[in-house]
């Protein structure tokens, strides 16, 4: 590139920029002393105040729009705030959004908020003056202030929002949470996971109904009222290479008896799962997009899978057939296939998983006597002409079939019917068959062996004969009598 065309280049770059900076800079916005900018989603952020006042508000809207967020350093450095109020429209506080307030000491309203990022209240005289333990800004958990003795317990209130980032940093010593509120409303918190590394394993007690959420070194898990376990995710996504997880049958005397829908999805490294039997329910995409997962050893006690619960997996990649089977459960097909075609359910299958055949168009549908499980929406939506059932109608009223299977309709049932073989056991009967042509044509041709051999010595025995008659001196005819002899 020669010196002009360089110089140009330069020139062009910095005409861009400066005309970048200057529409950046007319965003910014002005409305009673707030600096305000309006984000792509259509809602303000407020970036800056220039106002002097000691007790400031902060309005919900402006110029019709929402005020959602706070920037950050957006307060930085003010020092004639004593009270704000924050509006509940307001669900992010930015960084050292309020830092070096030195006289801000009372924070009201602040009820929508969801997450605080770091240092936003750092050396103001609220978190000066506070004691030590769990601050909260409004509904949102903003930090744990002071040390922590080892072993400790701490107290979430029930209407908490949000745990703000690094709000249980350096908290190693976090042992325990006591929670007012149930599971469902603890799955309703924000909980952001940079820096609260100790608060995401601590064990968690719901006071309200006596269950628990532990962790062990793979998962962590929920204890409901009845003391029945569920496995609600995995304690990392990164597993070393060829891990091998065997879900146990009991932990502390307590049943495991389902896994959470997710709850390993995504896991690298985890390359073969078995179970204890006792689990009943393994949830929707529990271990979908487990790249590496190559080995699944299904339980008997098993009685429902979640819709898509391995795919894309290396064993459903590898698989051969459109029909993805995990022992004895049919997964369903691994892709779209709505042909108007035959589906023929493997013998010996005892479950059909949720959404398996899900909007599938069949001509006719075989089921093995074996099955005693059709999981929810396994044959949803599609249509079927023809239901073919290896068993009775009293064995066909003990299956359990979950809802939205509408298509399997009592009226296209046929009982006591033999499914058409697939596959599997035409090739099977085939080599029988095989074995038994082969077998009597052997025999065939052994007896034909054998005559010929009778024959061939009936014929020897004959020539034999025939050769030493052909030897022996023929017998002297009698002398002629004479003429002169008187008759």
């Amino acid at each position: 590139m020669g010196k002009r065309a360089a110089a140009l280049f330069i020139t062009l770059t910095v005409m861009l920029l400066s005309v970048n900076i200057r529409a950046f800079a007319d965003d910014y916005r002005k409305y009673n002393g707030f600096d305000y900018m309006i984000n792509l989603d259509g809602n303000v952020e407020i970036v800056g105040y220039d106002g002097r006042e000691e007790n400031v508000r902060i309005p919900d809207m402006i110029d019709g729009m929402t005020v959602m967020v706070m920037s950050e350093g957006a307060f930085s450095g003010n020092e004639n705030i004593k009270t704000v109020y924050i509006p509940e429209s307001i669900s992010k506080i930015g960084e050292k959004t309020f830092a070096d307030c030195i006289k801000l000491e009372n924070i009201t309203g602040a009820e929508g908020i969801l997450n605080i990022k770091s240092n936003a209240f750092e050396n103001t005289a609220f978190l000066n003056e506070h004691s030590d333990g769990v601050v909260y800004v409004g509904n949102c958990c903003y930090k744990y202030k002071g040390g922590m003795a080892e072993n400790a317990a701490i107290d979430i209130k029930k209407e908490t929002k949000g745990i703000a980032e690094n709000a249980f940093e350096g908290c190693g010593n976090l042992k325990k949470i006591d929670f007012d509120g149930s599971k469902d409303e603890w799955e309703n918190i924000n909980i952001e996971t940079q820096g609260n590394d100790a608060f995401l394993k601590a064990d968690i007690y719901f006071k309200s109904t006596g269950e628990e959420i532990h962790s062990n070194e793979v998962f962590k898990y929920f204890v409901d009222s009845k003391k029945e376990i569920t496995v609600l995710k995995a304690v990392t996504e990164n597993y070393p290479e060829k891990t091998k997880i065997v879900f146990p049958s009991k932990i502390e005397n307590k049943n495991v008896v389902s896994i959470e829908n997710r709850a390993f999805e995504k896991c690298r490294g985890l390359s073969e799962i078995g179970f204890e039997n006792g689990m009943k329910i393994i949830g929707e995409r529990a271990f979908a997009d487990c790249s590496d997962l190559r080995f699944v050893n299904l339980p008997d006690s098993l009685e429902s899978i979640g819709k898509d619960a391995f795919r894309n997996t290396s064993l459903y990649n590898n698989t051969s057939g459109n029909i993805f089977y995990i022992g004895k459960w049919c997964m369903g097909y691994k892709e779209d296939d709505s042909e108007n075609k035959d589906i023929k359910i493997h013998r010996n299958t005892v479950g059909i998983a949720a959404n398996a055949f899900y909007n599938t168009n069949a001509v006719n549908v075989f089921f093995p006597e074996s099955i005693k499980y059709i999981n929810q929406n396994a044959f949803g939506k599609g249509s079927i002409h023809g239901i073919f059932f290896e068993g009775s109608q009293k064995e066909w009223g003990k299956i359990s079939i979950g809802a939205g299977n509408n298509a399997l309709a009592d009226d296209k049932i046929s009982f006591n019917t033999t499914i058409e073989k697939n596959e599997e056991y035409i090739y099977k009967d085939l080599c029988v068959a095989l074995f038994f042509v082969i077998a009597f044509l052997a025999i065939a041709l052994f007896l034909c062996i054998s005559r010929m051999a009778v024959q061939r010595n009936e014929i020897l025995r004959l020539t034999d004969i025939n050769e030493k008659l052909k030897k022996r001196k023929k017998p002297a005819k009698p002398p002629a009598r004479p003429s002169n002899i008187p008759k």
